[in-house]
């Protein structure tokens, strides 16, 4: 890639990021790390009234905000006359938004003022999250129209995943879309000899929420459980429903089967992928899983929904496992794998190949923004 870093300055603008908790949040953050190689860069973030230890190679601007948690921060950047500032001083010629909340509100009304081109990555599947959240559809439907309005006020739309792209077109998104897959930090361990476990391990790595569809893979090892299967599974991470997932492992009645172990980083969350045989991942919310590619680079196969946006980068039984979306297929599924050794530790080792590297997603996102700079010099050059 070859760019002038001088020339180019992104701004980019998210609703979730560090020191919350969250794969948008390790994403964006890896994106901008990278992207700094190439181009002088600008991250807008919401204030999480916490202390952020993280060091940044790039600069970043807090938004006024009124936390509602750890991780429930809603931004007011329109009452924030700094970040404005902050915003002007950069001068970007353009400006990239991570989510469609009031961070994005924000910066599509000042790119029509700044006259330069916003470009709209979506994440996540909103509907599902919210309508999780809260009590009404017409709630949801109200939430989603506030969405749509934000992508539709940007110049073009990126996905992470083709079925994020067409559940936008059916919100209503007037954009046509293209799909970019997220990096993954972790290279493969071509060298990597898996360890021989005493029972199967299995593992979930992540953000601990209801909205992650933990719920399903625990009533689904209630059903491997009757079949006498012996097996471990390591819930690793942390969140608001940790206590709730205790409760229903001992409601199930695998409660010696399942262990919380909280956030874990480094060399220690490495350790985790690399015993587990293999990665439980029913996630209907996320579009493109950062954990299962990590998994990957430790020939952890994962087990994903069919249909899912985590589903697009598996080729069943080859690079991954893909279940239709009911419990007891899962747990079927879950029992094959486990006993069919040779094939389990065969697509574990071609997990890699749905790998892809931050600098290759920054190569599609630098195309993108020439792209959209060039469309905003040529209308500017004919009016």
């Amino acid at each position: 890639m070859e760019t002038n870093k001088k020339s180019l300055r992104v701004a980019i603008f998210t609703d979730s990021f560090y020191p919350g908790v969250g794969g948008t949040e390790r994403a964006v953050f890896e994106y901008a790390k990278c992207l700094s190689n190439y181009a002088e860069v600008a991250v807008f973030v919401p204030s999480y009234h916490r202390e952020d230890k993280t060091e940044y190679p790039f600069k970043v601007y807090r938004s006024k905000s009124i936390a509602f948690g750890k991780n429930d921060i809603f931004a007011l950047p329109k009452l924030d006359k700094r970040l404005k500032k902050n915003l002007l001083d950069f001068n970007p010629n353009i400006i990239h938004t991570q989510t469609p909340g009031m961070m994005a509100d924000f910066a599509n009304k000042m790119g029509k003022k700044l006259g330069v081109p916003v470009v709209c990555t979506i994440h996540t599947k909103y509907r599902y999250c919210y309508e999780d959240a809260l009590p009404f559809k017409f709630m949801v439907d109200g939430v989603i129209k506030r969405i749509i309005k934000r992508v539709n006020g940007a110049d073009r739309l990126l996905v992470v995943s083709n079925s994020m792209g067409l559940e936008l077109n059916d919100y209503g998104s007037k954009l046509p879309f293209t799909v970019i897959k997220n990096g993954c930090l972790y290279k493969s361990e071509s060298e990597f000899v898996k360890p021989k476990n005493t029972t199967f391990n299995l593992l979930y790595l992540g953000l601990v929420a209801k909205r992650k569809n933990i719920q399903f893979s625990l009533k689904s090892l209630a059903l491997l459980k009757e079949k006498g299967l012996p097996f471990t599974f390591n819930v690793v991470g942390r969140g608001a429903d940790t206590k709730y997932f205790k409760k229903l492992s001992k409601k199930l009645g695998i409660s010696n089967f399942v262990f919380f172990h909280g956030e874990v980083k480094g060399e220690k969350k490495k350790e985790f992928y690399k015993n587990a045989d293999l990665f439980l991942f029913p996630s209907i919310f996320d579009s493109d899983g950062l954990v299962m590619l990590e998994a990957g680079a430790f020939d952890t196969p994962s087990l994903v929904l069919k249909g899912t946006g985590a589903s697009e980068r598996i080729i069943d039984n080859e690079t991954g496992f893909v279940s239709k979306q009911t419990e007891k297929d899962f747990a079927d599924k879950i029992e094959w794998i486990l006993l069919h050794e040779t094939e389990r530790l065969k697509v574990g080792k071609n997990a890699k190949n749905n790998f892809t590297d931050w600098e290759n997603t920054v190569s599609k996102y630098l195309k993108v923004y020439a792209e959209e700079i060039n469309k905003k010099e040529l209308t500017k050059n004919n009016l």
